[in-house]
């Protein structure tokens, strides 16, 4: 481009390494490539580069959806999206030959897979004389720019809570531009019908039925939640037979949405509803941010602890004496553990690849706590099953409940699952939801119907006239059993 009575304006042909961003609010990278001049997305599947941590079944199932929308998307705005398989740095050379590219941009990755990943292809493009520029990822700040007063990383929330509200600023939040301009000739580009990346199991044929992938419909859900449902978040969160919660992990975890943009909407609309009505109640905003907060410190302890993927942060768990029985880890993925609460949120999951927050805790207990299975025997489970697999908040969560883990709940905390059924679904709604067969069952003892009256026969280990197994472990029993062992730990 010339511009006359100026110098020569040089247009930089950039690739966008897309990896979790499938957005155009809020992404830098694709933000800078579009500024820069020609601008073309590249996606490459190669699950064979995050070793045992491949994506999961649930995962594979969204990615393969959000990449249509993407796709779609980017036609609309006269650009496209060139899919590729195979080694991530052999690709990007092959398409960056094809058009001509200098530079290489992508937003940052904070996982230890994926930044191992990141520096190996850096050092290869550079070392093949091409440029790479990279920005900040899905996160309101980055992990390694938030410290204690020492100087050292935050093992504890409500310090690093402190530290983050006081750090963050509003900041302005950039689109794409509705025209994108695309090289003159474009390379090969694989089918994405033929990349093989949705696992076409029964188990997730039908995920189609409660998501819809993709911004568009992430932006949505974020107006919807923002306008009717965030002011009761507080109150409603923690029961799962009501649509208490927001739903948009899933649009997180795949860079749909944009984590700064989210957090300055909530902070907008809490300043909005003070200036209308002073006296208003905003804790259902505060709650939700704080939520965003949660989601923060997992990035912040997965970037200065990266073994705890799938090692314990306190090094005493690290010879803790697990009892993983085949058995029992089968009976809790399947949802038939015999305790309801239990059985419905694992049920949940396989149905749906989603699971309430609250459940999620309940479960995790049951299975380290009731059964002391290894944490990462659950861990992997989500990870396979959750349309919202993350690896931060996966294994923070899961070593939170185990206790083994970044301002874990203290391991005299165990969750009775029966206590916290009859608390956070008094009416059993939840239960029968997943239920089926216990969804006859009178309120006094659906949270318990090894109760029901004929109860105490069995039949194969199923409660007759119901078919619903007995509990394969007594929970008093276990915790007592529990307690002991994690107090020699």
């Amino acid at each position: 481009m010339r511009l006359y009575g100026a110098k020569k304006v040089i247009s930089v042909t950039t690739i966008v390494w897309v990896r979790n961003d499938f957005r155009f609010h809020d992404n830098p990278a694709l933000l800078y490539a579009t500024q820069a001049g020609v601008a073309l997305p590249v996606y490459i599947w190669s699950p064979e580069e995050a070793g045992d941590w491949q994506p999961g079944e649930a995962s594979r199932w969204w990615l393969n959806h959000t990449l249509g929308r993407f796709s779609e998307a980017l036609q609309q705005r006269g650009s496209a999206l060139c899919l590729r398989c195979g080694d991530t740095l052999t690709q990007l050379l092959s398409v960056a030959t094809a058009i001509g590219a200098t530079t290489v941009a992508w937003n940052r990755r904070y996982d230890p897979i994926g930044r191992q990943c990141d520096e190996w292809v850096e050092a290869g493009l550079r070392a093949s004389g091409i440029d790479v520029q990279t920005f900040p990822g899905n996160v309101l700040i980055e992990p390694d720019t938030i410290s204690t007063k020492d100087s050292k990383p935050f093992q504890k929330f409500t310090p690093f809570w402190n530290k983050l509200s006081q750090s963050l600023l509003p900041t302005p939040v950039d689109s794409v531009p509705d025209r994108m301009q695309l090289p003159q000739r474009l390379p090969a580009s694989v089918p994405l019908a033929e990349m093989t990346i949705q696992i076409n199991r029964l188990s997730s044929a039908h995920l189609i039925n409660f998501w819809r992938p993709g911004e568009v419909v992430a932006l949505e859900r974020v107006e919807e939640f923002i306008g009717s449902s965030i002011r009761e978040y507080a109150d409603q969160r923690d029961y799962p037979a009501l649509a208490g919660t927001s739903r948009l992990s899933p649009h997180l975890t795949f860079g749909e949405l944009s984590v700064r943009d989210l957090w300055q909407r909530l902070l907008n609309e809490k300043n909005a509803i003070i200036e209308i009505e002073p006296m208003t109640n905003v804790t259902g905003i505060d709650t939700f941010i704080k939520e965003l907060a949660w989601r923060e410190f997992a990035y912040h302890v997965l970037w200065h602890f990266p073994q705890t993927v799938d090692e314990p942060m306190n090094t005493k768990f690290r010879n803790f004496p697990w009892r993983t029985s085949k058995e029992f880890l089968e009976k809790w993925e399947c949802g038939e553990t015999g305790y309801p609460i239990v059985d419905a949120g694992m049920r949940e999951l396989f149905q749906t690849g989603w699971m309430h927050n609250r459940v999620r805790m309940i479960v995790a207990s049951f299975l380290t706590k009731d059964l002391l299975c290894n944490w990462v025997d659950g861990a992997r489970w989500f990870w396979d099953k959750l349309v919202d697999a993350d690896f931060a908040n996966n294994s923070l969560g899961w070593q939170w409940c185990a206790g083994c883990g970044a301002d874990a709940a203290p391991y005299f905390r165990i969750f009775n699952p029966t206590v916290q059924s009859r608390k956070f679904d008094a009416t059993g709604s939840y239960l029968r939801r997943f239920l089926p067969e216990i969804d006859t069952l009178p309120v006094n003892v659906i949270h318990d119907p090894w109760q029901a009256s004929g109860a105490n026969r069995t039949i194969g280990n199923k409660i007759p006239g119901i078919k619903y197994p007995t509990p394969i472990v007594n929970h008093s029993d276990m915790r007592n059993i529990v307690l002991s062992i994690y107090s020699n730990t």
